[in-house]
């Protein structure tokens, strides 16, 4: 179902741009895992997306007109799309764990840079059926290792520092030396999460079996962030 309806749909993109399946969806396929969320990008914006659905079995559904993201579906399944851009972030004491502004882009470059780890980093041309891997995270993925895409992914979002860690206990990955300091100097992003967001952390982690938990808790703590490790069951 999943495969048929990404060849409909690359099929109806192609004479305007590529279409590209990222993130977990290819890193799951690449870990011998059967996903089941499908990401999608491409250089097209919104209302292009909208009109060249007309009069085909999908729709479009905006999610965020600000950063560009949006539903793909029909009565089989349900897609996320997200328009190539280029997150900007507020710097010191006004700075917040979400963008404040986004530019679309017409680059995968410049959309690739904006993603948290390499191993989510790499992108699938439906098109073509090449796999653009711009930070070498198919590489990490054999060598299970969590390595960030550049040195600013850490600086502003706490939440990327959650998933971080919640990537190394589901996957037992270690976390590449120089993402694991990052994660320790910008720790207090995390304390700045609404409480919504920590628990939904939480909740997920709790589903993990004890040596996953475990290796969580370890990881908060070295992170100084006892309190949220004393919350996992």
């Amino acid at each position: 179902m999943i495969k048929n309806n990404l060849e409909a749909l690359s099929d109806i993109f192609k004479v305007y741009s590529p279409l590209y399946i990222v993130g977990g969806f290819v890193r799951d396929k690449l870990l011998g895992l059967e996903p089941t969320d499908v990401d999608l990008c491409s250089a097209l914006p919104l209302n292009k997306v909208k009109e060249i659905l007309k009069n085909t079995n999908f729709d479009l559904k905006i999610k965020n007109e600000q950063f560009g993201t949006a539903c793909i579906f029909n009565k089989e399944i349900n897609f996320e799309y997200s328009v190539f851009r280029k997150d900007i972030y507020k710097k010191g004491k006004f700075a917040k764990h979400s963008p404040y502004k986004v530019e679309f882009v017409d680059n995968l470059n410049i959309d690739s840079a904006r993603r948290d780890f390499t191993i989510n980093a790499m992108y699938y041309n439906l098109i073509n059926n090449e796999l653009i891997d711009l930070y070498n995270g198919k590489s990490d993925i054999e060598n299970k290792l969590i390595r960030v895409v550049n040195n600013t992914t850490l600086n502003y979002d706490g939440e990327r520092i959650l998933r971080l860690v919640k990537f190394a206990g589901q996957l037992d990955f270690e976390i590449e030396e120089k993402t694991l300091e990052l994660a320790k100097n910008n720790s207090k992003n995390v304390l700045e999460l609404s409480n919504t967001i920590v628990q939904k952390f939480i909740n997920s982690i709790n589903k993990f079996n004890q040596v996953q938990k475990q290796k969580v808790r370890t990881l908060l703590e070295t992170l100084n962030l006892s309190k949220l490790a004393n919350l996992i069951l």
